[in-house]
């Protein structure tokens, strides 16, 4: 009973944060960026037809857990397509694909600026779903992508994350924009540290205070999660320290990364200081 009351109180501190982060985040979007923004979890939901996107196969994996259009998506949605025409707007995904979708980033904070791009983490469980179904979804998400930016003039990048491998602290190959497995822990911190939850399940450790995070994570997960498809919660995996080479590693990528987005490199070497 006691930490049912920490899982709800953590919850509800949790969401009033992600309130606050999303006010932030519209304050500062271009008008057409804030109709984006709420576009996005429907184009992640449903295979849609939209102006400027190329047809997507049916066959690609859709759905966002637990997720419905609240009235003013809907009505931001009717300015660009005839929602009326559109099903499944309005009632429950039969087999949700995504777990959950976030932001990761500047954001909601105090580095976002009406010219800064948009990162997402799209979590999905990869072991449910075929090869040509993760290839189906990589394509749409690709998409997406060139369709935001010749259409809203915004960078949005989606990064597929497989919840069982972030768990593992396995983030995949470096890229541009993110340095893989070398800095996983930095990565992961970074995620729960900035990441808006836009639809779907929330991470678990965003709802525990930190104590009981460290000593009861595993035991609490093995009793919210016994029933995966109606847990609310995604464990993305606790984390509990990062070593000194990930704090080396990180330095030096930000110095790098200093070529690109001078700005953002300070605020994060800081941030590495601290």
């Amino acid at each position: 009973l006691i930490f049912s009351e920490f899982l709800h109180y953590g919850e509800a501190r949790f969401l009033k944060q992600n309130r606050f982060s999303l006010l932030t985040a519209f304050d500062i979007f271009r008008p057409a960026q804030s109709d984006l923004f709420r576009i996005i979890p429907v184009l992640i939901h449903l295979n849609l037809s939209f102006p400027g996107l190329e047809p997507i196969d049916p066959a690609t994996p859709s759905g966002i857990w637990d997720y419905r259009p609240c009235p003013q998506t809907m009505a931001v949605l009717d300015k660009y397509i005839r929602t009326k025409t559109v099903d499944g707007l309005e009632t429950d995904h039969p087999a949700p694909a995504i777990e959950g979708l976030f932001t990761i980033g500047s954001i909601g904070s105090i580095a976002q600026t009406s010219d800064s791009d948009i990162d997402y983490w799209v979590c999905i469980n990869e072991h449910q779903m075929t090869r040509n179904e993760v290839a189906l979804l990589d394509q749409k998400l690709v998409g997406l992508e060139k369709m935001i930016s010749e259409k809203f003039d915004t960078q949005v990048t989606f990064f597929k994350v497989d919840i069982t491998r972030a768990k593992n602290n396995d983030f995949g190959d470096s890229t541009v924009e993110s340095s893989g497995s070398a800095q996983a822990r930095i990565l992961k911190e970074e995620f729960y540290r900035t990441m808006i939850h836009v639809a779907g399940k929330i991470p678990l450790w965003s709802v525990l205070p930190t104590a009981i995070s460290l000593q009861y994570y595993n035991a609490l997960l093995s009793q919210v999660g016994t029933l995966p498809h109606l847990s609310r919660y995604i464990d993305l995996g606790d984390i509990h320290a990062i070593s000194t080479n990930e704090y080396f590693g990180a330095s030096i990528w930000q110095m790098f990364k200093w070529l690109k987005s001078p700005f953002k490199s300070v605020l994060k070497m800081a941030l590495l200081e601290e």
